[in-house]
């Protein structure tokens, strides 16, 4: 009992004295989450920690990602291209659906492809969705996409 009483006393100290005890970080707050997230920017706070790559590819040089926030639990597509040509002059694409084989739209976001390896992006939507990253031009028509997750 006096051991208890003296831990319970030392913890009151240290907390008293505004220094915090060494333990686990505190985790972090997601500013949106799942359908929260549809259209937002994630550098809003969503691209910030626990984000990764889960699908990429290349297309005429034009690197395309999914990108995944773990902390949000929303995605959204990125374009990095080193050159600036006729290939800039595209979009990518978010798609999400309601249904794996991709017939039923739930939503989509579209993005400029920007050159000289400057990154862009798109907004986000929910991965509570079955979703896919592309990259679209209108002239000619095309569009190349990952596959759905």
């Amino acid at each position: 009992m006096l051991v208890r009483r003296l831990a319970i006393i030392a913890v009151g100290l240290v907390l008293a004295s505004g220094a915090v005890p060494a333990g686990p970080a505190l985790a972090a707050t997601a500013p949106c989450t799942y359908t929260g997230c549809n259209g937002k920017d994630p550098a809003g706070g969503c691209s910030a920690s626990n984000t990764g790559t889960i699908d990429s590819f290349v297309w005429n040089g034009v690197y395309v990602e999914m990108r995944l926030s773990a902390l949000c639990h929303a995605v959204w597509t990125r374009s990095t291209y080193p050159r600036c040509d006729n290939n800039a002059a595209g979009q990518i694409l978010t798609e999400a659906f309601y249904d794996l084989n991709g017939t039923s739209l739930a939503g989509w976001q579209y993005g400029r492809i920007s050159c000289n390896g400057v990154q862009t992006w798109t907004n986000m939507l929910s991965f509570s969705y079955y979703v896919r990253s592309c990259i679209v031009y209108s002239y000619p028509p095309f569009k190349w996409c990952t596959g759905l997750h």
